[in-house]
């Protein structure tokens, strides 16, 4: 091991090789901080958003308007949402979303 170690080449591979290791290691982290503010971000707009709804709109959109989509809430610009209960029904969703927005 103290050979390894002896040589000038072996130290400067070793310490490049660390570098690289540890810089990777960073962007990975800075990557991950980044998309846990996003995830944040998005939570707090989404918090006030329901947090904005007054009961009335808060209970239109757990009674939705057929059997795929959500009613409109035109005062905060929130509009109709396709809902689905497994992927197989989602093009089937789509397609009266569409059928209807139309």
């Amino acid at each position: 091991m103290a050979r390894l170690f002896a040589c000038p080449a072996c130290r400067l591979s070793l310490v490049v090789g660390l570098w690289n290791v540890f810089a990777e290691i960073w962007h990975y982290r800075s990557t991950l901080q980044a998309k846990d503010k996003r995830a944040n971000d998005r939570t707090s707009a989404i918090r006030t958003l329901v947090g904005s709804l007054m009961l009335e709109a808060k209970a239109s959109l757990v009674a939705i308007t057929n059997f795929w989509q959500t009613t409109v809430v035109s005062r905060l610009g929130m509009p109709s949402m396709v809902l689905s209960d497994r992927p197989s029904t989602i093009p089937l969703a789509l397609a009266n979303y569409l059928r209807n927005s139309t």
